[in-house]
């Protein structure tokens, strides 16, 4: 979630007329285009002169403050979206980016500078994290934010603006309306930007993925789309830290010794937070080959979780335990391990695969998913 404050101060407007003049170069390349649309010749054109050019300028001075709040981190510790807005009304980072910079912008008495009266929203959130943009003039952005908050430094930077101005926003028009009307190079020109604009677009390289319970735009490929599922909210955060998938792969044992006149009828337990999945048992094998993938699905992991598996021998009246191990769980990697039993041997592997926006060993942790 973002949060954009600014203040612009304008000095200068500067606006092409109607019938600009054109540079010579550009004249001859423009009156040697085809009247009809060939992308062979147009499309190098734009290449070389671009699909726009600069109608209107502003120019002057902006100071501009950008407020990032980690949605995810903030969801982990029990903020909904609905929350993080209140608060950020309350708090009103509007109002505080004037003050830091000596203006008093709001009336004393205003609701927007009452304090918060909710508890958990009372303080602020400790890992919002602002980016601050000064355009134009001779001032330092240390200087305009600093603690003082007097408007010396700001009013010096109001007055060098004058001699030391910069972009502050413009206006573009599309380069065919540079040709005249009536001449079908306009119209040629025109589709030949239609195409090369949404050629590029197609370009655009979305390798991600989206997190689980998410899909794709249909219009654009790079966008994401939530809804509320047991793994993740509305926007695509984990519902809490240490929410896993915890899957068990049981492949084969060695040199059990279950039965003294035949082979052993083995199957496996295994156990993790009060559930229990086992593996079939194969008959009369000393030397058993499950490859049985064991889900628990969704579950939400201790600080220090574990896993128990256990090698049973299956008889007639009551089962006999051949061994058993106790395993530290870690996230992110599918691990293979060695049980050692009273007798031989069983491998496994397990996959601890944490929630989006979680990570560390138990998937306790706020990572930040880059784009």
């Amino acid at each position: 979630m973002f949060v954009l404050s600014e203040v612009s101060c304008v000095f200068y407007r500067l606006r092409l007329t109607k019938q600009p003049w054109l540079m010579q170069q550009f004249s001859h390349a423009q009156r040697h285009l085809p009247p009809s649309y060939e992308p062979d010749i147009y499309q190098p054109f734009l290449a070389t002169y671009g699909t726009h050019y600069l109608s209107q300028a502003v120019l002057g001075g902006r100071v501009r403050q950008l407020t990032a709040i980690p949605t995810c981190r903030a969801a982990l510790d029990g903020l909904t979206d609905a929350e993080i807005r209140e608060k950020e009304n309350r708090e009103n980072l509007g109002s505080k980016f004037f003050k830091d910079l000596g203006l008093n912008q709001f009336p004393s008495g205003s609701h927007d500078n009452e304090p918060s009266s909710q508890g958990r929203l009372s303080s602020p959130v400790p890992y919002m994290e602002k980016r601050i943009e000064v355009t134009g003039g001779d001032s330092h952005t240390q200087e305009l934010f600093s603690t003082t908050q007097n408007t010396t430094t700001f009013t010096a930077w109001l007055e060098s603006l004058h001699a030391s101005p910069s972009l502050v926003s413009f206006s573009l028009e599309p380069i065919h309306t540079l040709v005249k009307q009536g001449d079908p190079r306009r119209e040629a020109l025109k589709q030949a930007v239609k195409e090369y604009v949404a050629e590029r677009e197609q370009r655009r390289n979305c390798t991600g993925s989206c997190p689980e319970g998410g899909y794709v735009d249909s219009l654009d490929p790079c966008k994401c789309h939530c809804s509320s599922n047991p793994v993740t909210d509305s926007m695509c955060c984990s519902l809490r830290r240490g929410l896993v998938r915890l899957s068990v792969h049981v492949q084969w044992a060695k040199g059990l010794y279950g039965d003294v006149s035949s082979g052993t009828d083995g199957y496996v337990k295994v156990f993790f937070q009060g559930q229990e999945l086992r593996t079939f048992y194969i008959e009369g094998n000393d030397n058993p080959k499950w490859f049985h993938k064991l889900n628990f699905g969704l579950v939400t992991l201790s600080v220090q979780p574990k896993l128990r598996v256990e090698v049973w021998d299956s008889d007639p009246h009551y089962d006999d335990l051949l061994g058993a191990c106790d395993i530290e769980l870690e996230s992110g990697k599918d691990v293979t391990l060695i049980c050692n039993l009273n007798h031989g041997f069983l491998r496994f592997s397990y996959l601890l695969e944490c929630g989006p926006n979680l990570g560390g060993d138990s998937c306790q942790e706020y990572v930040p998913v880059r784009g």
